[in-house]
């Protein structure tokens, strides 16, 4: 902020429209990140919109436009991260609802930071606290509970079983169903 502020002149006056600029932009990203991801904070309060232009309007000097702002900030830093876990909450049910919709498509992390406008990073950390698994332990774990439905349906082929449920190299399904279960597709078929 004061850096933003560094080069402004003394006499407040100057500095006022640019704060409130400033203020309004900050007001409407975190609203309009909540409107277009269906995340919505019933707690938003528009007072501090209200309360900050007419705190701004009386400041005299820039180091008064500056004082007001960071304690306008606070509120907002405050207000946005109120119900953050409940937030998060609901981030990871759509995610985990987006990995079983389309669990036997090529879908990929790079996917969901599409979809969910946030960084890999804030996803992996997501998953591991609320559903206690990454993205790819998570893709697999809902594959294979379609794999096992499918083996015992006994209608398929591996190679089909393997297509059906995201597997394009068939070999890589092998593997890792070997790892998963310590035997063979046909070897856990016999065993059904």
């Amino acid at each position: 902020m004061r850096q933003l502020f560094a080069k402004a002149p003394e006499d407040g006056e100057a500095v006022k429209f640019a704060a409130m600029d400033l203020l309004f932009g900050c007001m409407k990203f975190p609203y309009t990140c909540a409107v277009d991801s269906e995340i919505h904070n019933k707690n938003w309060n528009f007072s501090v919109l209200q309360d900050g232009v007419k705190r701004i309007s009386q400041c005299e000097t820039t180091e008064e436009v500056l004082t007001c702002m960071f304690n306008l900030f606070g509120t907002l830093i405050k207000q946005n991260t109120e119900g953050s876990d409940e937030r998060n909450q609901k981030l990871v049910q759509s995610i985990l609802s987006y990995i079983e919709k389309n669990f036997a498509t090529d879908i990929s992390m790079d996917d969901l930071t599409e979809k969910f406008h946030v960084s890999r990073t804030y996803i992996s950390r997501l998953l591991k606290k609320y559903a206690g698994k990454s993205f790819l332990e998570y893709l697999t774990d809902v594959r294979f509970k379609h794999v096992e439905k499918l083996i015992a349906d006994d209608r398929y082929k591996q190679y089909e079983i393997a297509e059906m449920v995201g597997y394009k190299d068939f070999g890589y399904y092998i593997k890792v169903f070997k790892k998963r279960y310590g035997i063979t597709p046909n070897e856990f078929r016999k065993h059904i």
